[in-house]
């Protein structure tokens, strides 16, 4: 799968690795992936509970997801861009 391949990858380059869940939306749910990222032994950020969306059919948190119904509106970019920072603090 492609995220063996990553893993592959980032074992061989000495990279530290680390995921990020992905929000479940009214068309795609990623529940099952998610739990493949909690359980992994990486480090992650969970977007996915940022934005209220981690389990299957559950609604994003009023404001963050925009009319498309997939990307989040230019607040959840903010609080995510926010959690990135504070879960990943040497990316700054």
């Amino acid at each position: 799968t492609g995220y063996d391949v990553v893993k592959k990858i980032c074992k061989t380059n000495n990279i530290e690795l680390i995921l990020v869940t992905i929000p479940n939306t009214p068309t795609m749910i990623n529940t099952s992936k998610n739990e493949i990222i909690k359980s992994s032994g990486y480090r992650y950020v969970d977007i996915a509970e940022l934005v209220g969306a981690s389990e299957e059919n559950s609604p994003w948190h009023d404001g963050l997801l925009s009319g498309d119904n997939v990307h989040p509106t230019e607040l959840g970019r903010k609080l995510i861009a926010i959690k990135f920072m504070s879960d990943i603090p040497e990316m700054i």
